[in-house]
């Protein structure tokens, strides 16, 4: 048996190794010799696979907040069963390193406030996410009332007219511009007219 403060790592006869939790190790109070049931073996195995795979996710969300879809999808995709990620996940939200709402928010306003994006690419980058509809209605109605549209246009239509000439040809460059940006036509119809262009 070998261990740190938090884990221990148990080396079974069949060649099993496992690594489990303190809380864990100590439950079971582990004797050299010992025999587990199969049973036993395969939960200690599971909650094992639990402990490394907490370790993996705790890895993945250290650069950055994460949603739990995207967690989620990260390690099904590395094959570990939906049920072992979704306990681990719930696990470290107790704990607090995962949470949703927070993701939201952060991610919101870097949509935003950083990339200038409109409504329509912010729900879109939100998407793969599965987040609470009612939570980013809310969220993305907060972050235009502090980054308005209107100034998100002009920041777009302003770095663009910087190089480029007010020709019509560029107009509809614009107008595609806007579009990819997430901006509806409603929103910079307006803007755009209002322009010379020859």
């Amino acid at each position: 048996m070998k261990g740190n403060k938090s884990e221990f790592s148990v080396n079974l006869s069949s060649g099993i190794n496992l690594v489990l939790s303190a809380e864990l190790f100590l439950e079971n109070s582990f004797l050299k010799g010992q025999i587990l049931s199969e049973q036993k073996v395969q939960h200690l195995q599971d909650e094992s696979t639990k402990t490394i795979l907490s370790n993996k996710i705790l890895n993945f969300i250290s650069y950055r907040h994460r949603s739990r879809q995207e967690i989620r999808n990260k390690f099904i995709v590395r094959g570990y069963s939906e049920k072992i990620i979704n306990s681990s996940i719930s696990k470290l939200e107790e704990l607090g390193y995962i949470d949703d709402n927070l993701f939201a928010e952060m991610f919101i306003k870097s949509l935003v406030k950083e990339k200038k994006l409109g409504r329509c690419a912010v729900n879109y980058k939100l998407s793969p996410h599965s987040l609470d509809k009612n939570l980013v209605s809310k969220l993305l109605d907060e972050i235009y009332e502090e980054y308005p549209t209107k100034v998100l246009l002009e920041y777009h239509i302003n770095k663009f007219l910087n190089v480029k000439e007010k020709s019509n040809k560029n107009k509809s460059k614009l107008y595609n511009l806007l579009k990819r940006k997430g901006f509806i036509y409603s929103e910079f119809e307006s803007v755009i007219n209002e322009i010379e262009w020859r």
